[in-house]
């Protein structure tokens, strides 16, 4: 049978009373990089509280896949996926291909170029890929990044070789940027 799910787009404070109604879920254990922190404005300026975005799968039962993006102080030539992250019980099932093309078309509403943070090596090897579809098929300028998180599986070899390789690739892509990646 199917996993069946929708997906749906929440400012801050939506998001938050989301998931105030789902206390059974221990999001920052089943969602990797998602923090409680995510919604706390306290400090956030009128920018990021503005265009700050959770894009949520979810089912009558479970939350299953969390992707943020918000402009923020120090980038605002462009929206930045913070990160994308599927449920660790629902990994393999299209949820973050599904979750990237919403969350591309959530980023063409600001109308700016689309950034992400750094990727992990998951990210890198399973969502750059529609990433790079998706910002091409909605017409969305897309800013590439490196592979700078080990993610799920720690730091190992595979890590260290996806930046090395993901530096070559974005300079090679970036030759104006490739100031910013050698380090």
């Amino acid at each position: 049978m199917e996993l069946q799910y929708k997906i749906e787009s929440f400012n801050i404070q939506d998001f938050s009373g989301m998931i105030g109604g789902r206390r059974n879920q221990h999001l920052n254990e089943d969602m990797h990089y998602f923090s409680y922190n995510d919604v706390s404005t306290w400090s956030a300026s009128d920018l990021y509280k503005n265009s700050c975005r959770f894009i949520v799968a979810y089912n009558k039962k479970l939350i299953l896949g969390i992707a943020k993006v918000a402009i923020y102080d120090t980038s605002k030539d462009h929206i930045s996926i913070s990160y994308l992250s599927v449920h660790k019980d629902f990994l393999n099932h299209g949820i973050g291909k599904r979750m990237i093309e919403e969350t591309v078309k959530v980023c063409k509403e600001f109308n700016i170029p689309l950034g992400t943070s750094e990727y992990s090596v998951e990210g890198w090897k399973y969502l750059r890929k529609y990433l790079l579809e998706y910002t091409e098929k909605y017409g969305v300028e897309f800013m590439d990044n490196v592979v700078g998180y080990p993610g799920r599986l720690g730091n190992n070899d595979e890590f260290y070789a996806l930046i090395d390789e993901s530096k070559k690739i974005i300079m090679e892509k970036y030759p104006e940027k490739s100031h910013r990646y050698i380090w």
